[in-house]
């Protein structure tokens, strides 16, 4: 985090990076001024998680979703930004939200482990099974979050129109054991199999640019869904 009212002198290397700009008169003014340069290490993660978790949903989003993710995300920041908070984040029960954004961006850089439990980001988060079972309770539990996020994940993929990736490989890349068992899934999820998805965003497209790709979806058509 940094305040943009102050000069920086940074070096950094070429890489995806993800950003947040916050207008000043969205929050509170004597928090705001108070701010330190940098936030403390804890401050910092839980803000770097929140920013993912935001990057990750903003595809399934739509306008009626944005006043109460505004809210949302408008809440965490107070709370972050508030300096009488204790420097560990995660002491509180009433931060439960910030321990699920910090599991979720355990979780999305581990969906291919098939190794990947509750119990194991529990312990990654250094909290009690307990602590993580309460903050996933209104999500219908951890595991069923990971298996929510794997979907998630794969449908993100499909939706990228340039882009052919196989089911294989969407398999691999987000834990599922075989090609039948993220089918049967997305389809339980979604409502159609990947490839019938993937083909549904193809058409949609080439009827609103009048462009064709049948090029770019040439491999899907011959995947079983």
């Amino acid at each position: 985090m940094c305040d943009l009212r102050r000069p920086l002198a940074v070096q950094a290397l070429p890489s995806d990076t993800l950003g947040l700009t916050v207008p000043r008169s969205l929050l509170d003014a004597t928090v705001v001024d108070r701010l330190p340069a940098r936030f403390d290490p804890p401050r910092e993660r839980l803000l770097a998680a929140r920013i993912g978790a935001l990057h990750r949903r903003l595809p399934a989003m739509t306008m009626a979703d944005l006043p109460s993710a505004t809210a949302e995300l408008l809440a965490a920041l107070r709370r972050l930004f508030d300096p009488s908070r204790a420097v560990d984040a995660l002491d509180a029960p009433e931060l439960d939200t910030d321990l699920v954004t910090l599991a979720e961006r355990l979780i999305a850089g581990m969906l291919a482990d098939p190794d990947l439990s509750s119990t194991l980001v529990a312990e990654r988060l250094n909290v009690s099974r307990a602590t993580l079972y309460r903050a996933f309770t209104p999500l219908g539990g951890v595991m069923a979050h990971v298996w929510a996020m794997r979907l998630d994940a794969v449908r993100a993929a499909l939706d990228q129109p340039a882009e052919r990736f196989t089911l294989a490989r969407l398999a691999a890349d987000c834990g599922f054991k075989t090609i039948s068992h993220l089918s049967r899934s997305f389809r339980m999820r979604y409502g159609a199999s990947p490839r019938e998805w993937r083909l549904a965003l193809v058409n949609q497209v080439s009827g609103e640019t009048g462009t064709d790709l049948a090029r770019l979806d040439k491999a899907w058509n011959t995947l079983a869904g």
